[in-house]
């Protein structure tokens, strides 16, 4: 029994050594490098991409025992996180389970975790356990809060210790199986964190290597690996290059996972080796080159997909040298013919007319490039080794290109330990920035020679015109098309010699098109000389018969005037001009300079029209005061007075106001428009008598409402038209006036506007009984009413009246059995009279019964109601669902229990509301149908 229990014992560790993936692979030295969920990826999440699962490689019958102990915000997560497995298809091959603290799945320590399943060691953790129902890859999922719906998590979703085993359906550890495209990964203590693993990189033609993190700091990160690096494929000299300043919320879009990543060797039955004859390609044929300049096209026929370098010798130094003439070209290569693009420059940036091309090409394989994001320092470095094929193990060239970083190049020499180190420790230098590094396997060079004749095109000279003028464009003629730009000042674009007319300095390119298609460019500047502008030193608007002398300003040379609109006179340096009509001036200048170019210039100013003031306003009365205006004044013109005659006056621009004396007035007004124009008016004012009315009453001056007085006109000077007023309003016109109501009357007599008035007040008694409102009695609630609470009377004295004898108060109390009006009456003391009434109706109770028999036996067979054929009626009779099943209006006490439709209602109870329109009031209660 011993040597059995010493056996399993050593069995045990033997197996604990061999475990697949976990925790000691990943952080084998306990710098705290957890799982990550969230954050950038939704790693291992329900229905996440493929970019962002863990996939474990297996064959029918074998075993996965997998565990976790998760995070939230750091503090440990002892419940609600579910897993499951799906296969390649997406088809869940075993259902979700939850880990829970002490249950399956869940790691208590990192001692745990770096045993493996209790299955295989007894100081392991309980294991999840999947077997695989058939051959594939398969994949775990994790979701935070449901087993079925994926969400996303709660917080900083992790796990800090984790492993995941594979074995056979005999429990053998099958090593290699665990890997993703992207790790995501997190240092829980920040900075300080230390990535240790090594990680291995299985490339899409069967190449492995594996990179030494040396202790990189990261904090967060996700690990990916690809055969182009930072960018786009098809830009294979701008992708290599590290990136910098990348936000989170746009890292993903920089993320381009390729290359299957694993924490120990993969396992070759599932990655097998490349086959070094087979990985590299092989040119079918020379290398040709076509196209035109700045287009050019390298012509590579290869047997197979590869990945080339071109180093195109410029500078006359074997090999190829940065920063030279030299030009490299990378390339990612289809099998068959390929157009490796080239712009025909060289690596200064200059294009000769007959080059020799020394041409250098590598087959690549194996190109692997590790852009890592957002790690802060690396101060170690990474070191790479090629670990299968084992024709190529050993130490493998990196190579990295910093300068979009403003960090170390190393491009031409590869790095084989500690390469890729971060500069400015302490400083987080990579916080934000993708930094790429990269390596390859490669074919020995292969060399070719070709040359390049250039054919000549040339355009020129350069030209000197005038604005407004042409000047020839020439280019070397015989080839096939031509177009010159800017083409809109061309007199054609499209030949080799146009006619241009620019307006300031311009440079015109041509493009000439040769008969294989090609474009070639050239440039020819036509510098334009201004034009002389020959100029006055002011030109002002002016009036009608207004006579100006306009001066040119200095510098000037010949200068020729032509006047349209008014009369002018000129000198070497003048012009003379008299405004003989109204409307534009226009003038032309004409003025050539020393380099004969011909300017001209033109103006045009106003010849206004002279204001027309016409004073408004006839006679004055004697010593009147009076105010006359000028006729439809312009509000930017300015108004000045003179008067002559007047006893005073005063003005305020286009009024004045003056006051009369005997003798007759003269005034005179000046006019000055907003344009300066100046014009006069005169007027002469007369002085006319006034008269002087008395208003005589020809009756009472009180009397009642629809009676009437008789008004009449005297006093002196009685001539002229007289007007009566009565509150403010014109009602007549003539020497009297019938008046029938209360005002004040005003005559107005005008003698040809010298007015004059008396007044007369005249009183009409009206009366205005208003009584109280009609009223209903309620033999109900109460035997008498009130009337005449409210009574308003608008008049002192009076006599007050009731009818059906009720005495001359103002308030009674009465009880009518029947419906009846009171009048009242009320006399003042001249005799004026009005009338009134009250009408009190009185309400007699309805009586409702709360049930019919409608059955036939001629006893309750009909709902009646007593006195409800007193009033105007509405009755409703609803179900107890609240529904009307019966209605109808100015009830006639004939509802025997059936509905609107004529349908018989079952016994039951139903509900009523009656609605009296007569009396506003409205009943409801309950009524039963028995049958």
């Amino acid at each position: 029994m011993g040597k059995k229990y010493i056996i399993l014992l050593v069995f045990s560790l033997l197996i604990g050594q061999s475990f697949a993936v976990g925790v000691k692979e990943i952080d084998p030295l306990n710098d705290r490098i957890a799982l990550a969920f969230s954050e950038v990826t939704s790693f291992m999440g329900f229905d996440k991409t493929p970019d962002e699962r863990l996939y474990v490689e297996m064959r029918q019958g074998e075993k996965l025992y997998y565990g976790f102990h998760f995070l939230i915000d750091d503090f440990p997560k002892s419940s609600g996180v579910y897993t499951r497995i799906k296969d390649k298809a997406g088809n869940i091959v075993m259902s979700s389970k939850e880990v829970s603290m002490g249950g399956e799945g869940h790691i208590a320590n990192r001692s745990q975790a770096e045993s493996g399943p209790n299955s295989l060691a007894a100081t392991g953790y309980k294991p999840i356990l999947f077997e695989a129902p058939y051959d594939g890859s398969f994949y775990i999922e994790i979701n935070e809060g449901s087993p079925t719906e994926s969400r996303y998590p709660s917080g900083l979703f992790t796990a800090d210790w984790y492993d995941f085993t594979v074995t056979s359906a005999t429990n053998e550890v099958k090593n290699g199986r665990v890997w993703s495209t992207a790790w995501q990964l997190r240092g829980l203590d920040g900075i300080s964190d230390a990535f240790n693993a090594k990680q291995y990189i299985y490339t899409d033609d069967g190449i492995t290597s594996v990179v030494d993190y040396n202790g990189m700091n990261p904090i967060h990160f996700v690990v990916i690996s690809n055969a182009h690096g930072t960018g786009q494929p098809s830009d294979p000299q701008q992708t290599k290059k590290s990136l910098a300043d990348i936000p989170y919320s746009y890292a993903l879009d920089y993320f381009s996972p390729q290359y299957k990543l694993f924490f120990d060797e993969p396992d070759p039955e599932f990655f097998p080796d490349a086959d070094l004859d087979e990985v590299f390609g092989q040119l079918l044929e020379p290398i040709t080159i076509s196209g035109c300049p700045g287009d050019f096209c390298f012509n590579i026929n290869v047997d197979r997909e590869s990945s080339v370098t071109i180093d195109i010798e410029q500078n006359g130094v074997p090999g190829f040298q940065e920063n030279t003439e030299d030009v490299q070209l990378v390339g990612y290569l289809s099998p068959g013919n390929n157009c490796l693009p080239w712009d025909g420059l060289d690596g200064a940036g200059k294009a000769a007319i007959t080059v020799d091309l020394e041409i250098q090409i590598d087959f690549l394989s194996g190109v692997t490039h590790l852009p890592m994001y957002d790690v802060e320092e690396c101060p170690n470095g990474i070191t790479v080794e090629f670990v299968r094929p084992a024709a190529i193990a050993g130490p493998a060239e990196v190579y990295w290109d910093d300068e979009l970083v403003e960090g170390n190049q190393s491009l031409v020499n590869g790095c084989k330990s500690g390469c890729h180190a971060f500069p400015s420790p302490g400083t987080q230098w990579g916080n934000e920035k993708m930094i790429n590094s990269w390596w390859y396997i490669n074919k020995p060079a292969t060399t070719q020679k070709l040359t390049i004749d250039f054919p000549v095109f040339a355009a020129g000279p350069d030209k000197v015109t005038c604005v407004g003028q042409e000047a020839g464009l020439e280019s070397s003629p015989g080839y096939s098309a031509y177009y010159w730009s800017p083409s809109f000042t061309l007199s054609d674009a499209a030949v080799n010699n146009p006619q241009a007319s620019p307006e300031m300095k311009t440079a015109y390119i041509v493009k000439a098109t040769d008969a294989d298609g090609c474009n070639f460019y050239d440039t020819v500047v036509v510098d334009v000389l201004p034009l002389p502008m020959p100029e006055f030193e002011q030109v002002m608007d002016g009036c009608l018969g207004e006579q100006m002398v306009l001066n040119l300003k200095q510098p000037h040379h010949s200068v020729n005037f032509s006047v349209t609109g008014a009369l002018g006179t000129s000198s070497a340096e003048t012009l003379g001009l008299t405004l003989n009509q109204v409307g534009d001036v226009s003038i032309l200048l004409e003025e050539t300079s020393g380099d004969g170019c011909v300017g001209t210039n033109s103006y045009v100013l106003k010849s206004h029209s002279l204001p027309n003031p016409m004073i408004l306003g006839e006679g004055m009365c004697k010593e009147e005061e009076k105010v006359y205006t000028v006729d439809q004044p312009e509000v930017l013109s300015s108004y000045v007075w003179s008067v002559t005659g007047a006893t005073s006056f005063s003005s305020q621009n286009e009024q004045v106001s003056l006051l009369s004396n005997t003798a007759d007035i003269e005034l005179v007004v000046q006019e000055k428009d907003m344009n300066g124009c100046v014009n006069w008016d005169t007027s002469l004012v007369t002085i006319e008598p006034t008269p002087y009315p008395v208003v005589q009453n020809h009756g009472d001056s009180a009397f009642c409402e629809g009676e009437y007085t008789y008004l009449s006109y005297t006093g002196t000077n009685l001539f002229g038209t007289q007007h009566w007023y009565r509150n403010g309003q014109i009602f007549s016109v003539g020497d009297s006036a019938l008046v029938k109501a209360s005002g004040e009357y005003v005559l107005l007599a005008n003698n040809n506007g010298c007015r004059n008035a008396d007044t007369s007040m005249v009183s009409v008694h009206e009366v205005d009984l208003t009584p109280y409102p009609d009223v209903i009695l309620d033999y109900a609630k109460t035997d008498y009413v009130t009337i005449g609470a409210n009574l308003e009377i608008n008049v002192d004295d009076y006599e007050l009246v009731w009818g059906e004898y009720l005495p001359a108060e103002l308030e009674h109390e009465v009880s009518p059995e029947e419906d009846t009006r009171y009048q009242v009456s009320v006399t003042t003391d001249i005799g004026c009279q009005d009338t009134a009434s009250v009408f009190v109706k009185v309400f007699h109770p309805i009586i409702v019964p709360n049930g019919i028999t409608p059955n036939g036996d001629d006893l309750n067979e009909t709902w009646e109601i007593k006195n409800i054929d007193l009033y105007s009626n509405r009755v409703r009779i609803y179900n107890r669902w609240g529904t009307v099943v019966w209605q109808g209006y100015n009830y006639e006490n004939s509802w025997h229990g059936l509905d609107m439709d004529g349908k018989v209602l079952p016994t039951a109870t139903y509900y009523y509301v009656i609605e009296l329109f007569d009396v506003d009031r409205e009943f409801s209660g309950a009524v039963v149908i028995m049958r």
